[in-house]
């Protein structure tokens, strides 16, 4: 039987303490993706090779997103990836991501 699993958040977590510092290449790739933005393209698709960071610039895109106040779903296909993109929203943008991850627990629909 498959099972939902949904993980309580609050938006912001207040005290978050570390900086995140990217790298000049990351820098540069979150500026195109913006860019791409900017010009009305919807769907961009950032490529890079493991031990890259794909996982930092995709959290330092959501965090910015989310502190503007939007709404941002991220979609991960590895248990792993799940856990290290939430610490890094959690570490370095202050912000508790709600998780839907089959298999795990029964969902929780009451926040």
């Amino acid at each position: 039987m498959t099972q939902s699993f949904i993980e309580n958040s609050t938006t912001a977590i207040a005290n978050f303490t570390e900086e995140l510092i990217l790298r000049d290449y990351q820098e540069e790739v979150i500026k195109n993706v913006y860019n791409f933005f900017s010009l009305g393209k919807k769907r961009v698709l950032v490529y890079a090779p493991t031990g890259a960071g794909k996982t930092v610039i995709a959290s330092k895109i959501i965090g910015d997103y989310v502190h503007t106040g939007k709404r941002v779903l991220f979609l991960v296909h590895r248990g792993k990836l799940v856990k290290q993109t939430k610490q890094t929203l959690i570490n370095f943008f202050g912000i508790e991501p709600s998780i839907i991850w089959a298999d795990y627990a029964l969902p929780d629909y009451t926040f």
